[in-house]
């Protein structure tokens, strides 16, 4: 998903997502460990949308603290 999209998430929704794109990166890294995963540059992939996510939520918190 796109950025520009998921900046109009919710915290609760972004946490979910942070925490499909984890399981979803454990997954590949298993695929990988056993020569099955087709698709290595997946795994890239998913690390950079998950530190994408984890990037929102920290905007997220620190906003309240800019606006005093």
């Amino acid at each position: 998903m796109k950025t520009t999209n998921r900046r109009t998430q919710t915290v609760e929704q972004l946490q979910a997502a942070w925490l499909e794109q984890k399981r979803t990166l454990a997954r590949l890294r298993l695929e990988r460990g056993m020569g099955q995963l087709a698709k290595p540059h997946q795994i890239r992939e998913a690390r950079r949308e998950a530190a994408r996510i984890l990037t929102l939520l920290g905007e997220r918190r620190r906003q309240p603290e800019q606006a005093s």
